[in-house]
């Protein structure tokens, strides 16, 4: 079973600290000088030049505090937590049965250097709940209790009231961003036989997709748009006629894409709203994770050259001397990282999920394995960051420890190599022999470790079928 790759690592909730603290006094002191200069530049030239040096430099280094604190830093540990559910065999993983209430796309509500993070997340409702408890329940609070009563409840819950494992006396205490949970929409009309996600819903373009209904609505928003231009009368768009030409952009331009004129997509929005009248319900739903490397190929860049700051009194000087070091090399790095940032893989589904068992949708019963974890850099909720590998499941699974327990027993492998253009490499020719065990992943338990030596004997591992070629296992000694 291939597994997803993980450039993130996590740290115990005591060693957190938030980006602020990461960054440092020494940084911010000389990025609010190299500001100052820029400003004083206005009346004496020479200081923005220096101040525009500063600013490079410190940039840089900036920039590697910020991605160095999203890859190492922001994500807190849950393993410490005591949990009902199912314990994995991996202390650093855990395994979840749920139901896909939706996807979200890289990028997906994000701007700016947020788009940093490039991983691509699945959102969960824990069994044994399913969109039907959905539907029915009275509001996102009476649901979510319901959720948290659940065998799997902790997993959404609020660390704070559970038990240390390494300290049973101790609970593990509240977060440092603060815990409000996580929620998605699910849009339910009577008129529709199945619940779509909020955020498909809202974009017209993927509803379109989701069924030929929408589609037509579509196709009669864009009739109807499009009708004055091919009329014979003149047209009128902002108290200016147009030409034969002006008119024919702006049919090329709605025929090519039709969603990109607003008012095609508010007639659409209207016609669904009056063929369905969808409501929206919230849903708790536990977050999971598909790591994109953007985060870990802009920070390796600029830690080119840096030298590794511990805090207090000695960490201020240190962080000076990386701001040192940057005045130099600050504008390669940066243009380094630009190109970093351009030819980062995007998490993928497909990282940790084999295609070959069917394409994954909305509604589908998943078993989930990967980290579990709270994200300090936001108001709180728990998740699973990164996801490891995942399952499609029939029927929906109901019984969690058997589920994962038939899980825990398949050997880890590693993700494919990327290469340097970007993308996963082909894959390596087949070995000869017995294959080594697994690189960069855990240590495997007794019970994968089990399956692995079963995998590598003979009568596990033919080409030819033991009916053509013979091949038997050997008869094992008596007494």
């Amino acid at each position: 079973m291939s597994e997803g790759p993980q450039y993130t690592s996590c740290v115990d909730k005591a060693a957190w600290k938030s980006v602020i603290a990461t960054i440092g006094a020494a940084n911010i002191i000389v990025a609010s000088a190299a500001i100052a200069a820029i400003v004083a530049g206005l009346v004496l030239p020479p200081a923005a030049l220096v101040g525009l040096v500063l600013a490079i430099a410190t940039g840089a280094q900036i920039l590697r505090k910020v991605a160095g604190w999203l890859l190492h830093g922001k994500l807190i540990c849950l393993q410490n937590a005591k949990r009902r559910v199912f314990s994995d065999p991996d202390p650093d993983r855990v395994c979840v049965l749920g139901t896909i209430l939706d996807f979200e796309q890289v990028g997906e509500d994000k701007s700016g250097f947020a788009l940093i993070d490039n991983d691509f997340a699945v959102n969960l409702l824990i069994a044994p709940l399913t969109t039907a408890d959905v539907f029915a329940a009275k509001d996102l609070t009476a649901l979510r209790s319901l959720a948290e009563s659940g065998p799997q409840g902790d997993l959404i819950q609020n660390p704070q009231s559970l038990v240390r494992k390494d300290d049973p006396t101790k609970l593990f205490g509240s977060m440092p961003a603060g815990f409000t949970g996580y929620d998605r929409g699910l849009m339910f009309s009577t008129s529709f036989p199945r619940p779509i996600p909020s955020n498909a819903f809202r974009d017209p373009r993927q509803l379109v997709k989701v069924d030929p209904m929408f589609q037509a609505l579509a196709n009669d928003a864009r009739d109807d748009y499009l009708a004055p231009f091919q009329g014979p009368g003149p047209v009128i768009v902002n108290g200016q006629t147009l030409t034969d030409a002006q008119r024919k952009d702006y049919i090329d331009q709605a025929t090519a894409d039709p969603f990109s004129q607003p008012i095609i997509v508010d007639s659409f929005n209207k016609a669904v709203d009056a063929a369905f009248h969808f409501e929206e319900k919230r849903a708790p739903a536990l977050h999971c994770e598909f790591e994109g490397s953007r985060i870990s190929d802009v920070f390796d860049v600029l830690d080119i050259a840096s030298v590794d700051c511990g805090g207090g009194f000695l960490g201020f000087f240190c962080d000076l001397l990386n701001i040192l070091i940057s005045i130099f090399l600050g504008l390669p790095l940066l243009i380094a990282a630009i190109v970093a940032w351009a030819s980062a893989d995007d998490g993928a589904l497909s990282d940790a999920y084999d295609g070959a068992s069917g394409e994954l949708r909305w509604g589908d019963p998943i078993v989930v394995r990967g980290r579990w974890s709270y994200d300090g850099g936001h108001d709180g909720y728990n998740e699973i960051h990164a996801v490891r590998t995942v399952q499609k499941t029939f029927p929906p699974p109901q019984d969690h420890d058997a589920w994962c327990g038939e899980l825990s027993k398949v050997p880890p492998s590693p993700a494919p190599e990327r290469d340097p253009a970007g993308g996963p490499s082909a894959p390596p020719p087949p070995p000869v022999g017995p294959p080594p065990p697994p690189v960069g992943q855990p240590p495997m338990n007794a019970r994968q470790k089990e399956t692995w030596d079963a995998q590598q004997r003979d009568e596990n591992r033919w080409v030819y079928h033991p009916a053509i070629d013979g091949c038997v296992p050997a008869a094992l000694p008596i007494g």
